[in-house]
């Protein structure tokens, strides 16, 4: 009788690779409503209890805002590595972590092959394998491996990292001192205009990262003189009159 809400949690599923599908999220509303009224019928025709008015709540934050980001880098490199032909790209799982972490799929799309207006500059289609790497020196720094591409990918390219929104810029970082990239807002097109750009959050620098390791160095060290534990940069800093304080 005191129940007033049922939550289903969340992990609905968005298409990652262009064969998948969305999860039918309003069939699985119906459904649960169906269950939960017939369940709470019989509850109270057993009981006798009054009508009870539950709220169902969900937790769809992938779901809303995994489709709505993509990563844009450009490709500064192409070569071969022995039988592997290889994109470097101007970004790294500093900026989008899931391929590395996780292993996880997110399509990528070449926007200069595909989407140019310049008849010149458009490209047939040919399914090429490429590895897409990111800029940092480390096995692990992949954004793809073996992925075929419709379109032969040259230096200069623009590639779109798609299905980002959700924990891209969340799970960010500047490790190895690569600073994070811009975020542009595109609106919605209205009738006889453009896609509305907005930047909504600039793009950061290396002087933005050294100022920001000296505000976090100073604190240090004030936290030191106060005899503080937990005061530094990258870890935790006791005072010269500690020692035991663990490491964050």
């Amino acid at each position: 009788p005191q129940l007033s809400f049922v939550d289903v949690g969340g992990g609905f599923k968005v298409p990652f690779r262009p064969s998948e599908k969305r999860t039918p999220i309003k069939d699985i509303g119906r459904k649960v409503c169906e269950e939960l009224d017939r369940h709470f019928a019989e509850e109270r025709g057993i009981h006798g209890d009054k009508a009870v008015r539950l709220q169902l709540r969900l937790e769809p934050g992938k779901y809303i805002i995994a489709e709505s980001g993509s990563l844009v880098v450009t490709v500064n490199t192409v070569k071969w590595n022995k039988e592997r032909r290889i994109a470097g790209t101007d970004s790294g799982f500093n900026h989008l972590i899931r391929p590395t972490l996780y292993n996880a799929y997110h399509h990528i799309r070449n926007l200069t092959a595909s989407c140019s207006e310049n008849k010149q500059q458009q490209r047939e289609r040919c399914d090429v394998v490429y590895d897409i790497c990111g800029n940092i020196c480390e096995t692990g720094d992949l954004f793809a491996t073996d992925r075929k591409m419709e379109h032969e990918i040259r230096e200069g390219d623009v590639l779109s990292i798609d299905t980002a929104g959700a924990y891209g810029m969340t799970m960010g970082s500047v490790y190895n001192l690569r600073p994070l990239p811009a975020e542009v807002l595109i609106g919605e097109q209205r009738k006889g205009n453009k896609n509305r750009c907005e930047l909504i959050r600039r793009r950061r620098t290396f002087d933005d990262i050294a100022a920001d390791m000296m505000a976090a160095s100073v604190k240090s060290r004030r936290d030191d003189d106060a005899g503080v534990c937990g005061g530094g940069t990258y870890g935790a800093l006791a005072s010269k009159d500690t020692a035991s304080c663990s490491v964050m």
